[in-house]
């Protein structure tokens, strides 16, 4: 059939065989073409089954049979916030497995699932090998061949400050950095809450502890109550507020061993005097007691010895200190204190 022309709407009525087109001449020519009014062709079909439009728009929806489906195009956009990969008939965690997304490069960059770690690994190596959810855990394991860590954490600003942290054969969490410390900064309060430096040392900006002291004041004899150095205590420190300047006790606001002391300069005032502290939790006087004992034959001053303890707290607990002494005995001078004061080890 040449060339015709239909001025009116044309109908092709055809039975239940199939309509088909083909050329008579061996060709590579288009065996299907429309064109708009000026002979423009806007979609042709080639001998080779290739359709060509200048723009294409399908409704409804398009399945696609083949082993490859290959897109050409810079920028491919989907409304669709989820792709689904592996939809076969019955996915299993085997067909699943080796699935993924594959960049393109001078080697392939490739995030995909590997069914035996169950996990997703990352590729090539170096950076993360496997993230794995396992429950409410989050494992990461990493190339046995990398030795800048598992996780490491670069500043861009400055690209030579960079932390890491991964783990040995032996099971120990090793951290390095090069700056050689790490510490935990809390962002809202702008302000460094534990720290570890260069050669080891930690350091708590917020670690509980006080330290009072007096300069001077009369110990009434026998066993008195000194938490509060007979109301005469100024404090020097009292991170966190847990010793009270009302009651003199320390309360432990975490659970945890606590380190306590209590010393310094005394006057004596008489022969044989001798004194003790102890120090007791959650009761006035009790069976928690550490006694440091000396004697005095004249009425000089002198320092008393420095009475430490170490005792375990739970949160809530309270610490006493109390001292014997004879009738007197003056604690602190104007140049020499008497200090009392304790801290949260750990």
């Amino acid at each position: 059939m040449s060339n015709k022309r239909f001025d009116n709407t044309p109908k092709f009525i055809v039975g239940d065989d199939p309509v088909i087109i083909q050329k008579d001449t061996v060709s590579t020519a288009n065996v299907f073409e429309t064109k708009d009014f000026s002979g423009t062709t806007q979609v042709s079909i080639s001998a080779d089954g290739v359709i060509n439009a200048g723009s294409l728009s399908l409704t409804g929806n398009l399945t696609v049979d083949g082993t490859t489906t290959t897109i050409n195009s810079t920028t491919l956009t989907v409304d669709d916030k989820n792709i689904v990969l592996g939809d076969v008939s019955s996915p299993t965690d085997t067909t699943a497995n080796g699935g993924g997304i594959t960049l393109k490069g001078a080697t392939d960059k490739t995030i995909a699932w590997n069914s035996s770690s169950g996990g997703w690994e990352f590729a090539p190596t170096g950076i993360f090998t496997t993230v794995t959810s396992q429950g409410r855990a989050l494992a990461i394991r990493g190339d046995s061949s990398e030795s800048n860590g598992i996780l490491q954490f670069t500043n861009n600003a400055v690209s030579a400050q960079w932390a890491s942290i991964y783990a040995t054969s032996a099971g120990k969490l090793v951290a390095s950095s090069s700056g050689g410390g790490f510490g935990i900064w809390d962002n809202i309060a702008a302000a460094e809450r534990f720290a570890i430096n260069a050669s080891g040392h930690v350091t708590t900006a917020s670690q509980p502890r006080f330290l009072v002291y007096t300069g001077g004041y009369n110990h009434g004899g026998n066993w008195q109550d000194i938490s509060t150095l007979g109301g005469t205590a100024v404090v020097s420190y009292n991170v966190g507020s847990h010793w009270n300047s009302s009651t003199g006790l320390f309360t432990a606001p975490v659970s945890g061993y606590y380190f306590f002391y209590a010393g310094g300069w005394a006057n004596y005032n008489g022969a044989g005097n001798r004194y003790a502290i102890s120090f007791h939790i959650n009761v006035a006087l009790g069976s928690d007691w550490l006694f440091i004992s000396g004697a005095n034959t004249s009425s000089v001053d002198s320092p008393l010895a420095m009475s430490p303890v170490i005792r375990y707290m739970n949160a809530g607990d309270y610490m006493r200190t109390t001292m014997f002494s004879a009738v007197g005995m003056q604690l602190g001078t104007s140049s020499h204190k008497f200090y009392y004061g304790g801290y949260l080890l750990g």
